[in-house]
């Protein structure tokens, strides 16, 4: 009696990823098979697919141009609004070092400046922004509200974020000689950061953004 293997249709559709990884391992790779593997190589994803593929990790970069790029298309995929808050400049402070900080609800940040020590408010703490606080009259928010991963001080009306508010950075060009403040808040996006960033703070999972030098 002879039996003929009939197709299931609940049978999970054949991945060819994993196909390759027995002959892979027995050293029987064809040209087909390297095609597969090269175009699983990290740099040629989409920058949509690395969104989805490591979206509770910490990207780092090694310039800020391209951290701030990911950063911007993190923040429109959340799909809340993106507010733009310029630096505020004492008198004397130079118009072209003024800068903006883009933020929105469900963002992720990292904070630049020591607050509070003892509560895990430190340089490198990660938090998620849960709310931006209503406009002034210069267009820039009194306060933004964040849900930090570590933090361990006194909650704040039994909420589970907390208040930060804008601080005042110090600024010096050594040329002119001229001094001023700026005001803003203290922290920065932290879906990807640069590795000089990173490196006040520790972390489980982090993809990397590699450069390459030309000589």
């Amino acid at each position: 009696m002879r039996f003929s293997r009939r197709a299931n249709e609940t049978e999970k559709p054949e991945n060819p990823f994993r196909e390759l990884l027995s002959p892979f391992r027995e050293g029987r790779v064809t040209k087909r098979d390297e095609e597969m593997l090269n175009s699983r190589q990290l740099r040629k994803l989409s920058m949509e697919k690395k969104i989805l593929f490591f979206n509770d990790a910490n990207y780092l970069f090694g310039e800020n141009a391209a951290a701030e790029e990911y950063n911007m298309l993190r923040l429109k995929h959340l799909g809340t609004p993106v507010f733009e808050i310029r630096d505020k400049l004492t008198r004397g402070g130079p118009a072209d070092t003024e800068k903006s900080l883009s933020l929105a609800v469900k963002g992720r940040v990292m904070l630049i400046k020591n607050i509070f020590v003892e509560a895990a408010l430190y340089n490198g703490a990660l938090g998620t922004v849960t709310e931006i606080g209503p406009l002034g009259e210069d267009g820039r928010p009194s306060v933004v509200f964040i849900k930090f991963d570590k933090y361990l001080g006194p909650r704040y009306l039994l909420r589970d974020d907390i208040p930060i508010l804008m601080c005042p950075f110090a600024q010096y060009d050594s040329i002119s000689g001229r001094s001023w403040t700026k005001f803003n808040f203290p922290f920065i996006n932290a879906f990807g950061v640069t590795v000089h960033k990173s490196q006040v703070r520790s972390t489980q999972t982090i993809p990397f953004h590699p450069i390459i030098f030309m000589f």
